[in-house]
């Protein structure tokens, strides 16, 4: 097998590791959404540990990658899709796709990330007042008579 060839497979491989762990990604999603309609810390605990694992896993993958571009004679500032379209030759239609699905599925989790951000500042937000409302926690008053003196 030449070089390109051995190259062009092994970028494969990391594009659709990269898709799996956005797969994984979008299912820990999924899970936070469920766990902040439960209120169920425990759970949002391990889905933290999980996704923050697996967003390491995705960043190692992308240093695999530019290296892999680098091996390739790219330089740092070439893109995927250009080194793709440069090199992949007959094959550079397939990698295209692989590489395009792997974007909308990371700009899915990414706009999922922030949509799940939101709700559970929103379940915080909401549970902190109910707490001080019934008197477990204790009301910050920001401009009162105690801070006043």
């Amino acid at each position: 097998m030449s070089d390109m060839n051995q190259l062009f497979a092994s970028l494969e491989d990391i594009l659709t590791g990269m898709n799996e762990i956005a797969a994984e990604l979008e299912e820990v999603i999924f899970q936070e959404r469920q766990a902040v309609r439960e209120l169920d810390a425990e759970k949002l605990v391990q889905l933290s540990e999980k996704r923050s694992l697996l967003h390491k896993l995705m960043g190692e993958m992308e240093l695999q990658c530019r290296a892999l571009l680098s091996e390739g004679g790219a330089p740092e500032s070439m893109r995927v899709e250009t080194f793709i379209d440069l090199y992949a030759g007959s094959s550079a239609s397939s990698f295209q796709a692989l590489r395009r699905e792997l974007y909308e599925r990371l700009s899915r989790v990414d706009r999922d990330n922030t949509d799940n951000y939101v709700r559970m500042h929103a379940a915080y937000d909401v549970t902190h007042a109910v707490l001080q409302q019934i008197g477990v926690i204790e009301s910050r008053q920001t401009y009162g008579r105690r801070e006043a003196r």
